[in-house]
């Protein structure tokens, strides 16, 4: 059965750009409801990934960071770039900084409220829906996505936050 959208995360181990192709082939495939061995993957001239074979016209988009890869795929839409997928590792960042240069005055002050420990997940937290919203209608961060708003959850709540699968512990 086709279907419009498909998105997909797993955890790659130690190697996931070796895993993001494999990921991001099956992931595409699923959209025309072909087999992966029909589906090509090539890269445009930016490095964004450009399916093609029984792919041809949809739209794709792979990220990956210590240990997990995520795949989107969508048909192409007259209003949208493509679709875009952002994952980020949680580490220490100054997020009040970043927060303030680059966020909107509500965003900034949600990230800011957070207590200090949360605010890194808070910052990631926006920061990924930004970079993902403005790559879907081709505005990257360079091209101003991070300073599209994207809205903040109100004030007082917390960042949805799935703590890292150390994979390293016995």
């Amino acid at each position: 059965m086709e279907c419009a959208v498909a998105v997909r995360w797993a955890y790659a181990g130690v190697d996931p750009r070796t895993h993001a192709g494999e990921l991001l082939r099956s992931v595409t495939a699923e959209v025309p409801a072909v087999r992966p061995t029909d589906v090509v993957i090539g890269r445009t001239a930016s490095g964004r990934p450009e399916p093609s074979g029984a792919a041809t016209g949809l739209c794709a988009s792979v990220s990956h960071t210590r240990g997990v890869v995520a795949v989107a795929v969508t048909r192409a839409h007259s209003e949208l770039a493509g679709i875009t997928a952002d994952v980020e590792a949680v580490r220490p960042l100054d997020a009040v900084t970043l927060a303030e240069r680059w966020f909107t005055p509500g965003e900034a002050s949600w990230v800011l409220a957070l207590p200090s420990a949360l605010r890194p997940v808070g910052l990631l937290h926006r920061w990924t829906r930004k970079e993902s919203a403005g790559q879907a209608v081709g505005r990257g961060p360079a091209g101003g996505g991070l300073r599209r708003p994207v809205g903040s959850p109100p004030p007082g709540t917390f960042p949805l936050y799935f703590p890292a699968v150390d994979t390293a512990a016995g």
